[in-house]
C-alpha cells in the first residue's frame, strides 16, 4: 500500500474505499457522481 496522502481524501475529505462506494450508489441510482462530488461532496468536505 502506498504510503503518503490519498488525492481524493484531500478533495473530499472522504477515504478511497468510502468514496468508491458512494460513487457504486450513485450508479445504482443513476445519479451524475461528478455532479455529485463537485457539488455536494467537495462543497461539504470536512
Amino acid at each position: 500500500m502506498a504510503k503518503g496522502i490519498d488525492s481524493k481524501f484531500v478533495h473530499y475529505g472522504i477515504r478511497r474505499d468510502d468514496l468508491s462506494m458512494i460513487e457504486a450508489i450513485c450508479d445504482a441510482e443513476g445519479i451524475d457522481f461528478d455532479w455529485l462530488s463537485e457539488e455536494i461532496l467537495k462543497t461539504y468536505q470536512g
